[in-house]
């Protein structure tokens, strides 16, 4: 036997309706709640069906269909034979169940009926006094009340869904009103796995922190899909979803074939009555306009966003025009005096990886100063943070550090496989100098770069003076004064395989403490002090305690970018 459609009227309920009533149901008491959902069919069976030729045969399989209550009206009494291929003919087409009506009396064989038990096919038998045409109108009447309840229903969870959609509800309020009507676990969740909405008690479920991780979910849910992103099954049925030892069902949320997103189940959809499942056919078709809406509305601010950072770095830009701009999203750009970038390899992050980082990215920033902006591009995300009245640039620099620290410590799981840097730019006088403090912060970025530096967050503040050698390290002044300096050092380093102009560096760096030169060195103390004695001897001199020592301390730091 097929399995069974979900739509139309359990076999059960059309025995309640007069004439039918009167059935007497020879076997399958268990399979009543079969649903009918097509009008049955009437054929008077000659004795001919029992005719071995083909044709005599193919009328009644073409004619007979899945979830069809089937009327046989025998002329004569049929045959064991003709009783057989009937059951087989309609066990075969899924038909719903067989209702025998003769003139006569009728003799059923043990044995057919055992086959029809096993076959899961229930027979009904009309009495010889009730004509079959008396049971068409009141089952018509029924099938057209029911369809129209269903109609009707269908209609008012689609306005309710909706409504809820152009309430601003989104995702949460579709799965709100699917659980107010189903009252089992549902959740919806986008293809990259990000989840839009939720009901029910799933943060009991074991495998919760994997649901939850959009990474995770949308590889447990990529293979019930195909290589273009299209479901599989061209009927949107639920899948079944094993999760360790959770069992789920998913359906897919399409547009056309693409699957935009899943909806989760922590049921057997075959629980569900007809209204549930119209109802969740009904919220797949809301969340799919939903997403729709949602993907567009962030292709236009996306677009915006851009048009704006590109006129904010660009410095072609007045402050009023870009004050303007700003205001079309309702941004306040007052006390947004400085930029800190986190930025990524490009071939490590997805366009989804990337537009998932910068929606916890803005999370995290607004928990900690709400009217902070966070801009996304294409390979970095540049954050605007919301300073306080009148704060001196020392507390605003130690803010952003805090909150760029504070990112760092909290970063997602979800997100762990994903390598960031953060860079800070100084903090400027007003908004109008903005531009300076985010290239300040690329800068910072590149130093560290060519540095080697270790650490995630990074300063324009740390890499200043690197930045300034920079730009002056071919100028013949600066040459000499490397040469003259640590000159010797450094040829005696690249001889001898040492590290003393490194040891020399952190020495300076350090305010000349031993200790903590020493445990940056990751060294002992008394070998500190040997390498100290040892650089004086190859200069001939101390660099450290000398007139010309900040010479010596540039020249280390200048050493770092040959």
């Amino acid at each position: 036997m097929q399995e069974k459609g979900l739509q139309g009227v359990p076999l059960i309920a059309l025995l309640e309706i007069s004439g039918l009533n009167k059935a007497r149901v020879l076997v399958c008491q268990q399979e009543l709640s079969h649903r009918i959902a097509r009008t049955f069919t009437l054929l008077a069976a000659s004795s001919t069906f029992n005719g071995s030729k083909s044709e005599t045969v193919l009328p009644i399989r073409n004619i007979l269909l899945a979830d069809q209550l089937v009327l046989f009206d025998f002329d004569t009494t049929p045959t064991d034979e003709m009783l057989t291929r009937l059951l087989e003919r309609a066990a075969d087409a899924g038909c719903a169940a067989l209702v025998l009506h003769s003139d006569t009396s009728i003799s059923f064989p043990s044995s057919w009926i055992q086959k029809a038990e096993t076959l899961g096919l229930p027979i009904l038998e009309l009495p010889s006094d009730i004509l079959p045409a008396e049971l068409i109108a009141p089952l018509l009447d029924e099938f057209l009340r029911r369809e129209r309840a269903l109609l009707d229903q269908t209609t008012s969870v689609q306005e309710r869904m909706v409504g809820r959609i152009l309430a601003g509800q989104g995702g949460q309020g579709i799965v709100d009103l699917l659980f107010t009507i189903i009252g089992e676990p549902i959740l919806l969740a986008e293809s990259s796995g990000v989840i839009l909405g939720q009901a029910g008690a799933w943060h009991r479920l074991s495998s919760w922190d994997t649901l939850s991780n959009p990474d995770q979910l949308r590889v447990i849910l990529s293979p019930l899909v195909d290589s273009t992103g299209q479901w599989y099954d061209s009927e949107g049925e639920a899948k079944p979803l094993i999760l360790g030892q959770t069992h789920l069902f998913v359906k897919p949320v399409v547009n056309g074939k693409d699957v935009l997103g899943w909806f989760i189940l922590n049921f057997e959809p075959e629980e569900m009555d007809i209204s549930a499942h119209l109802a969740l056919d009904q919220a797949a078709v809301a969340a799919s306009l939903e997403i729709s809406r949602q993907a567009a509305i962030r292709q236009v601010e996306w677009r915006l966003q851009a048009k704006f950072l590109d006129d904010l770095i660009s410095s072609d830009r007045t402050t009023s025009s870009l004050e303007e701009q700003a205001s079309r999203f309702g941004w306040d750009l007052r006390n947004k005096r400085a930029v800190i970038l986190i930025c990524w390899e490009k071939q490590q992050i997805t366009l989804q990886q990337r537009r998932r980082l910068a929606i916890a990215v803005t999370h995290m920033i607004c928990d900690y100063r709400p009217e902070s902006l966070v801009f996304e591009r294409e390979s970095e995300i540049l954050i605007l943070p919301q300073l306080p009245d009148a704060c001196d640039p020392q507390t605003a620099q130690e803010i952003m550090q805090s909150l760029a620290q504070g990112l760092l410590n909290n970063w997602p799981s979800h997100l762990k496989n994903i390598s960031v840097n953060i860079a800070i730019g100084s903090v400027q006088s007003s908004f109008k100098e903005i531009v300076t403090s985010y290239h300040e912060a690329r800068r910072a970025l590149t130093m560290r770069q060519r540095l080697g530096l270790r650490y995630p967050v990074v300063t324009f503040h740390d890499v200043r003076i690197f930045s300034f050698l920079e730009r002056h390290m071919e100028d013949d002044e600066v040459v000499v004064l490397f040469h003259r300096t640590i000159g010797p050092l450094i040829e005696y380093d690249a001889k001898h395989n040492t590290e003393f102009v490194r040891t020399a560096e952190v020495y300076f760096d350090c305010n000349y403490r031993l200790q903590q030169t020493a445990d940056q060195l990751l060294i002992h103390p008394s070998s500190l002090k040997y390498r100290l004695q040892r650089i004086r001897e190859i200069l001939g001199s101390d660099p450290f305690y000398n007139k010309d020592h900040l010479d010596y301390y540039l020249a280390t730091k200048l050493a770092r970018l040959l």
